[in-house]
């Protein structure tokens, strides 16, 4: 039986609590992030397009992370799962594997609309994700979103919009930040010049059109997992032919799970190159992409020493 050290059992966010004196202990800060919850919603029109659909299950997958209160979801979620991210039929099931909560959100906890018409402006926290091309932020709920573009949004822009909501939410919780819901934010995945607008339209911006077809990932913490996770959004074809070698020393410990997507509680101890190349439902492979999803994930191998690799 594995035994994890004090550091190996903290939440990142309740050590964050700690160091910067709001709270005395680790119990204080525990019961801190308990109290922080999120509200979700997505239209009918949303809930059904693949890139909504891979920013509600980002913002889901992190949120759940950082807000120990929960993450509600609300509006029809029945609808078929376009994205290979789980390996549940229907963006309901998607959503509870996840870790959401789907239920009509509660009066008064921030609340996060991913895509969608600008609403009225409330006195509340809401914002809205939204994402078109290689762009993806925040704008407030009542605002309206970046410039429409001709190309349709790049896989890896409703991640980083979905990254950018939960951020902002918590900074609202931190109650030090007060322009947190107020304000736009946002990238260019294409140009990250300062300079760029990223809510105008880039005419230089292409169409997505090479992915990589072998890849060697060393290091599985918090950026190789969220790099995992924005590989698997791309769009590769049904016949794509992509090779992964997965580098790490590390088990999962109870401390990865606050900082590490494709991780919880159910894997630890195992090695995070294991768990990760067997997928969520325990197999050899990630399960295979719906019918209609010309989406695919790649077959993975992997190894658990630094010392000797080769790229294969």
């Amino acid at each position: 039986m594995i035994t994890f050290t004090p550091a190996d059992e903290m939440h990142r966010l309740a050590k964050r609590a700690m160091d910067n004196g709001t709270v005395a202990s680790r119990q204080e800060a525990e019961a801190l992030l308990r109290c922080y919850r999120i509200a979700l919603s997505i239209g009918p029109d949303e809930a059904i397009d693949r890139h909504h659909q891979a920013a509600l299950l980002t913002a889901v997958e992190l949120g759940r992370r950082v807000f120990l209160g929960g993450v509600t979801v609300e509006k029809d979620l029945d609808v078929p799962l376009n994205v290979p991210v789980s390996p549940g039929q229907t963006l309901r099931h998607a959503v509870a594997a996840a870790g959401g909560t789907l239920e009509a959100a509660t009066a008064g906890i921030p609340h996060i609309s991913i895509g969608g018409l600008a609403k009225q402006k409330s006195d509340g926290f809401s914002i809205r994700a939204v994402f078109d091309g290689w762009r993806g932020g925040i704008v407030p709920g009542h605002a309206e979103g970046p410039d429409r573009g001709e190309i349709g949004p790049m896989a890896l822009a409703p991640m980083l919009a979905a990254a950018f909501a939960i951020n902002e939410a918590f900074l609202h919780l931190l109650g030090d930040r007060p322009f947190a819901g107020k304000r736009t934010a946002g990238l260019n995945l294409w140009n990250l010049s300062r300079s760029t607008d990223w809510m105008s339209c880039d005419a230089s911006t292409p169409e997505l059109s090479y992915l990589p077809s072998r890849l060697w990932l060393i290091g599985l913490g918090h950026l190789g997992k969220a790099y995992l996770w924005g590989l698997g959004l791309l769009p590769y074809s049904a016949d794509a032919k992509v090779e992964l070698l997965l580098q790490d020393v590390d088990v999962i410990t109870p401390s990865t799970e606050s900082t590490s997507i494709l991780s919880d509680r159910t894997m630890l101890g195992e090695k995070k190159t294991r768990v990760t190349a067997n997928g969520r439902n325990g197999e050899d492979s990630p399960p295979p992409s719906p019918s209609d999803c010309s989406m695919k994930p790649a077959p993975v191998t992997a190894m658990s020493s630094r010392s000797r690799c080769v790229a294969s």
